[in-house]
């Protein structure tokens, strides 16, 4: 049995990660923000603190095959509008905290191992929220720079959907809103966490065996590069 680190498990896209791993078998250990509600065997570690998922990570002593970086906000306002609590909040839960994981846990994945961070459309094309963007800019050059040095027992894969039905981010919205954001995609349509959960359920086996350094996108065609 197979062991992935999934972060971000408990909402959106990361909660479907996580069911779609455990339904095939692997074994998920969830990485929460608190101990509240936290399912048994979870890895507590809030990534606003990145002193402190360090240390959580570093104490963790458990073998691995992956690990699943899906944590992640959005504050869903321009750069000016950005206070300095703001822009520190955003790059260490988006950013800072996920390279520390990734530094604690090298040498720690077994051979053959996966490594998959959530990315997103705008680290491609922009946002209205310009931090949001940027750190994702920095998870796709992560996935390059980290591929070389994982190499060659353990892959380093990025996936940047579009806009996803059902996350933190979408959910609440009016009817309108979300067809606009679907007529903006060449299949006229959006993304739901468990397609993207498949992508990579399917990352993990045979047909992502070659895959690394890569950023995979999965936006619909809301985008082209």
């Amino acid at each position: 049995m197979r062991t992935f680190l999934v972060s971000g498990s408990t909402s959106g896209i990361g909660r479907a990660i996580a069911g779609r791993l455990g339904a095939q078998g692997d074994r998920v250990i969830p990485l929460v923000r608190t101990a509240d509600g936290a399912p048994p065997g979870a890895l507590v570690a809030d990534f606003a603190d990145v002193r402190a998922t360090r240390a959580a990570v570093r104490a963790f002593d458990q073998p691995l095959d992956g690990f699943v970086n899906a944590a992640g906000i959005g504050l869903a306002k321009s750069l000016f509008d950005y206070g300095d609590d703001d822009l520190e909040r955003i790059f260490a839960v988006n950013l800072l905290a996920p390279m520390a994981v990734l530094a604690e846990l090298k040498g720690r994945i077994r051979p053959g191992g996966l490594v998959v961070l959530i990315s997103s459309e705008a680290s491609h094309r922009g946002s209205w929220d310009d931090p949001y963007a940027v750190t994702k800019g920095g998870i796709n050059a992560l996935v390059r720079t980290l591929a070389a040095k994982f190499a060659p027992d353990v892959r380093v894969v990025g996936v940047a959907p579009g806009i996803t039905l059902d996350t933190r981010m979408t959910a609440g919205k009016p009817p309108e809103t979300y067809e606009g954001w679907a007529n903006r995609t060449l299949l006229k349509r959006l993304a739901r966490p468990d397609e993207i959960a498949d992508l990579v359920a399917a990352l993990t086996g045979p047909a992502g065996a070659s895959m690394t350094g890569v950023v995979i996108d999965a936006n619909g065609g809301s985008y082209l590069r």
